[in-house]
């Protein structure tokens, strides 16, 4: 089984996550996709009950519905992982934060129960066909209820509605775990599965103790990402834990960020 990896804000990480090795899945309306966030309508036959309900209205009700109660888990494949330099700059805090290598089918395991007991969905995100033309209709039998029509819908239709973007998305090289309860709190657990933590290029130095700290009795490693500049390629340098000396590099580094957020500040 391949490995898994989540980017995040290195507060985050050291004061939500690694405390507990948990991980939250957030609400579908958080994801910051316009296409996932924005109103969803849905037609077809027999959208409406028979109580008068006004159909453009029933029509956006469908779309709501659809994602109300869906908890979303991201993660960036081993195709690209810690090195894709996107998803540092915008889920990393551009490069302070950290990466988390999960191996997945750990991660699996270690939240079976979970994910027997919830309806859920794990899949790659699919960047072609990205067109409202493939749209699926919400086509109800007259013998159906609600919702029961939208459970089908969605089982019929789950990929469409959760696992497509436009390809301008496609370096976030995605995988995702969705999840379709009102009652499931969000909340994973990594305990097992965490493997190894990625310091971004810029992760301040006084950060790198707490997270030692959190993780000193596992075999989870440490490692310093660096750019290697002929290359023009995020390598890595591994970090004993307890070592929190600062590397040559980063004693230039600090001096840049300094300068860099100075002026971007007046």
């Amino acid at each position: 089984m391949s490995k898994l990896f989540h980017f995040t804000r290195r507060k985050t990480a050291i004061k939500k996550i690694l405390p507990n090795f948990k991980l939250r899945a957030n609400s579908f309306f958080l994801m910051n996709d316009p296409r996932e966030t924005y109103i969803w309508a849905f037609s077809g036959r027999n959208v409406r009950n028979n109580d008068g309900e006004d159909l453009i209205e029933k029509q956006f009700k469908i779309g709501y519905d659809l994602r109300k109660d869906v908890k979303i888990i991201c993660f960036t494949k081993e195709s690209s992982g810690f090195k894709n330099e996107l998803m540092w700059t915008h889920y990393g805090d551009k490069h302070e934060g950290i990466c988390l290598e999960i191996d997945e089918q750990e991660f699996i395991d270690e939240n079976r129960t979970i994910l027997t007991k919830y309806k859920k969905y794990f899949d790659d995100i699919d960047y072609n066909n990205f067109r409202d033309i493939n749209k699926p209709q919400f086509n109800r039998n007259n013998n159906e209820s609600y919702e029961y029509a939208l459970n089908n819908f969605i089982n019929r239709h789950y990929d469409w509605l959760y696992f497509k973007k436009s390809n301008y998305w496609k370096v976030e090289d995605e995988k995702r775990l969705v999840f379709l309860s009102h009652k499931f709190d969000g909340m994973l657990s990594i305990k097992n599965s965490l493997k190894t933590i990625y310091l971004g290029i810029y992760t301040p130095d006084k950060y790198i103790c707490s997270i030692s700290n959190l993780i000193q009795n596992k075999e989870i490693k440490i490692q310093q990402c660096y750019l290697d500049i002929q290359n023009a390629e995020i390598k890595i340098i591994e970090r004993e834990k307890g070592d929190n000396r600062k590397l040559i590099f980063k004693k230039y580094l600090k001096d840049r960020l300094h300068t860099i957020k100075c002026c971007t500040s007046k």
